[in-house]
């Protein structure tokens, strides 16, 4: 049975709740992250969601503001540390429009060391997406769309789901 698991609702200056995100999980129990949060609490979200974190294979992030997009550094030196390790299996695909892939290819490189950068394009990909573009992520179409945002470049998309209802996400433009 898919499933939404909401991991946070909040607002960008959130104290109590944590900031916007969520997974789209399928009926094989894998996961599509749409939005990573605003910094390592993220962390603590999965494991209150009961979701093993190496079982992440798949981020969507609609765009640059803090509260969607600081997660996602957490996200990813988990990630790398567990593929050191040996304990993550397969590859990471981030989907993003290509402002988004800039800031995290900066942040990785600007604030993580050289050794947990090893397995950037190599089996942690940052993929760029553009609009109408359709990609199949688990067993989904979704279908990137920009949402026309009157401050930032935000995209959103939609699928359909197994049991024929559309999921559209459009991110959080008013």
């Amino acid at each position: 049975m898919e499933k939404i698991i909401v991991l946070g609702t909040g607002t960008a200056s959130v104290i109590e709740n944590f900031n916007t995100c969520f997974v789209l999980e399928d009926s094989n129990k894998e996961y599509l992250l749409v939005d990573t949060g605003g910094g390592n609490r993220i962390l603590g979200q999965f494991k209150k969601a009961n979701i093993d974190l190496t079982k992440i294979h798949n981020i969507f992030i609609s765009h640059k503001h803090i509260d969607h997009l600081f997660g996602m550094l957490w996200i990813y030196r988990f990630v790398d540390l567990a593929m050191q390790k040996g304990t993550y299996e397969g590859i990471l695909n981030i989907y993003c429009h290509g402002e988004v892939a800039k800031i995290i290819r900066e942040q990785i490189h600007t604030l993580l060391r050289k050794s947990q950068q090893q397995f950037i394009d190599k089996r942690i990909f940052i993929n760029i997406v553009n609009n109408h573009e359709k990609v199949k992520i688990l067993n989904y179409e979704l279908e990137f769309l920009d949402i026309i945002s009157k401050s930032d470049k935000q995209y959103g998309f939609k699928t359909t789901l197994n049991n024929g209802k559309t999921l559209a996400f459009l991110g959080d433009e008013p």
